[in-house]
């Protein structure tokens, strides 16, 4: 699984823009790794139990959301849990966030919730979009769209709702739509009546970009016109 690791620092932005692409690109980086991790699950049968401890027929499809979400879980508890002990720890934080991230992703994905939302689904060019040339493709774009919608929100926004309660505002903001998603998937089956399972990942992606650009200091960088 995802550990902490000695990553080299990316160099500084000059925007605001530039900052969330390097924080999302990072996220998605290691989609791949986590993938991996639930295909491994899968292939030893240690997936076997999470159906049925939730009440319903064995599935592996559901087995594959309910441990996604377990360990999407885990990790922020871990964060809320640990918040007073790394409170001074800038670093420790931006690989807590970009973690936090990346598992929403790969749960999104894996899922299927963030599947549809992709440009390259229906791309021309891609046949069948479940290839791994569909899957590199559709990685690449959801990021692009991702970076795209909170430079949109930010201009909405601006830096204020984010900087006067830090990173405790972030960690408030992502309990919220936490309890959501866990309250879709294990009380309703994923049937959501407002705001779908896959703007809650998405969401959640959104506040790990932007809990990584508070940590590093790149959160109240200008962001800059387009012309």
């Amino acid at each position: 699984m995802l550990t902490v690791v000695d990553e080299m620092e990316p160099g500084e932005p000059r925007s605001w823009q530039e900052a969330a692409q390097i924080v999302v690109c990072e996220i998605f980086d290691r989609v791949d790794n986590v993938e991996k991790h639930f295909k491994e699950l899968q292939e030893s049968g240690m997936l076997s139990q999470a159906s049925s401890a939730a009440g319903v027929e064995k599935d592996d499809f559901l087995n594959i959301i309910l441990e996604g979400l377990n360990i999407l879980d885990l990790q922020f508890e871990g964060m809320l849990n640990n918040s007073k002990w790394f409170d001074s720890d800038p670093m420790y934080w931006v690989e807590e966030w970009k973690i936090l991230g990346t598992l929403a992703a790969a749960c999104g994905i894996k899922s299927e919730n963030l599947n549809h939302l992709s440009p390259a689904a229906n791309h021309p060019e891609i046949e069948n979009f479940n290839s791994s040339s569909a899957g590199f493709f559709g990685s690449w774009m959801l990021r692009e769209d991702i970076t795209e919608t909170l430079i949109r929100k930010q201009r909405d926004y601006g830096h204020h709702n984010i900087a006067r309660f830090g990173r405790q505002g972030i960690l408030v903001r992502c309990h919220d739509k936490m309890a959501r998603l866990k309250n879709l998937q294990l009380s309703r089956g994923g049937a959501a009546q407002n705001e779908s399972v896959a703007d809650t990942y998405l969401d959640i992606i959104g506040y790990s970009a932007i809990g990584m650009m508070w940590e590093r200091g790149w959160f109240l960088l200008d962001l800059t016109e387009t012309n």
